[in-house]
């Protein structure tokens, strides 16, 4: 029933096999520095030296505005089907704390019950992550709360709570058939992990709802496993889902891994294509320049390793 998970399974092992590589030595740090104005931008970058080559990844977010949170992940719902497992969740705030501290991130990782989801909603603004189902009387808060500037991170079919009521999202889940396409994609040089969940977000709902596409796509095209829709003034960032066994293709490490660079690189405040270049840094370390333009924004421009050895992290915002 999982055949297309099986293919995932085999070739995320191939995607992330360097990363289980041991470098020795002792490790430097990104150097990263950003010039410009008028949405023009001159980016200068350098990775450090190591026992091996490594892969990393540069990616420019153009923004209008742009916020580091803590993260909040709603425990939730029984674990039924098309929904995150309780166990899993409570995974993948393990992994996320884990991920965050490897790239010396500020933001915690917070478990939320669902008995304080109004009390968290009513505090303002923040990222809220909902991967299973909740109380149907709260779908609407929720909506207000990201229609007033709050960011949700919905990780498969539940985790938009009003989706598809009058007024709100409608972007349906389809089944994720994984056909073993990578290279050439901007996932795959943001270094996405996350590379076969059992259902996806709808391609064209995305497109219809203004949003931006930037996960793996199905084989026939038609679901993409994460983009980041506006709405009013906050954002969702939907994801494939649910967090589901198995390890390296739908797990909550994979999540985990994905979720940390992305929301602290700011894809979830995209207001234009997000500009991503996949960098091969041989042993001796890397130099280089990058000119994403973002014409009457700001931009975020990120630089990190894609492996786990590493965990090189560097970030610079520069504001309109």
């Amino acid at each position: 029933m999982r055949a297309e998970a099986i293919v995932g399974v085999l070739v995320a092992a191939l995607f992330v096999s360097s990363a289980l590589m041991t470098y020795g030595g002792p490790q430097g740090a990104p150097v990263l520095e950003v010039d410009g104005s008028d949405g023009a931008f001159h980016v200068t970058y350098s990775m450090p030296s190591s026992a091996h080559g490594y892969q990393a990844t540069i990616v420019a977010v153009p923004v209008v505005k742009c916020r580091a949170d803590d993260v909040y992940v709603l425990m939730s719902g029984q674990g039924g089907r098309s929904e995150s497992a309780p166990a899993n969740i409570q995974g993948l705030v393990d992994h996320l704390s884990a991920e965050l501290r490897n790239i010396r991130s500020s933001s915690r990782v917070v478990l939320l019950d669902e008995a304080d989801l109004g009390r968290y909603l009513a505090s303002g603004n923040g990222t809220l992550v909902i991967s299973s189902s909740i109380e149907e009387g709260m779908a609407g808060a929720v909506e207000a709360w990201v229609r007033e500037g709050g960011v949700l991170v919905a990780i498969g079919p539940y985790g938009i709570p009003f989706n598809g009521q009058e007024g709100s999202l409608a972007i349906s889940f389809l089944p994720f058939v994984f056909d073993g396409a990578l290279e050439g994609t901007t996932a795959y040089d943001m270094g996405l992990r996350t590379v076969c969940p059992s259902y996806a977000p709808s391609t064209a709902d995305i497109v219809a709802s203004s949003g931006s596409l930037l996960g793996y796509a199905s084989g026939d095209g038609a679901s993409n496993t994460m983009g980041v829709v506006p709405l009013g003034l906050g954002r969702v960032l939907v994801m494939g889902g649910p967090i589901e066994p198995p390890f390296l293709a739908s797990m909550e490490d994979v999540f985990a891994w994905d979720l940390a660079r992305c929301l602290e690189a700011g894809v979830q405040w995209a207001a234009g294509p997000v500009v991503v270049e996949g960098l091969n840094v041989p042993s001796e370390g890397l130099e280089g320049s990058f000119a994403p333009s973002a014409p009457g924004m700001g931009v975020k421009v990120s630089i990190y390793s894609q492996d786990d050895a590493h965990a090189l992290f560097s970030s610079v915002l520069v504001r309109a």
